[in-house]
């Protein structure tokens, strides 16, 4: 059981607030189409990390379709995309991205696949 008082500071009448009983909670499943595990078998090997100028981004992901290339800075924005990729070994070039910390996450359509965390020098 739940129980809220609530005060105004132009009426003090010192009853009790709203009384909540008989609160359900379950869990769906919705398909997300993905899972973490899932995620995790298909790691980015990223070298060198941190980069300067340059580093190489090598996948285990099946090449049946080509594959885009996220790249998002520590707030969230996607700063850079490469997209069409048809191999499993990516060259990601620095293109103006400022020092800090990415995310660099790879997608078959409009399914993640694979992530790993990328540093700029």
């Amino acid at each position: 059981m739940f129980r809220f008082s609530f005060i105004s500071d132009s009426i003090q009448t010192n009853k009790d607030g709203w009384l909540i009983d008989d609160i359900l909670v379950s869990v769906a499943d919705l398909g997300s189409g993905f899972s973490e595990i899932e995620l995790n078998q298909n790691k980015l090997n990223i070298s060198p990390n941190p980069m300067d100028e340059y580093t190489w981004i090598e996948h285990n992901c099946l090449l049946d379709e080509p594959l885009n290339l996220y790249i998002y800075n520590a707030i969230g924005q996607l700063v850079k995309v490469q997209q069409n990729i048809n191999s499993s070994k990516i060259l990601l070039e620095r293109d103006g991205l400022t020092s800090g910390i990415y995310m660099a996450k790879l997608f078959k359509g409009n399914m993640p696949v694979s992530y790993s965390k990328l540093i700029l020098k």
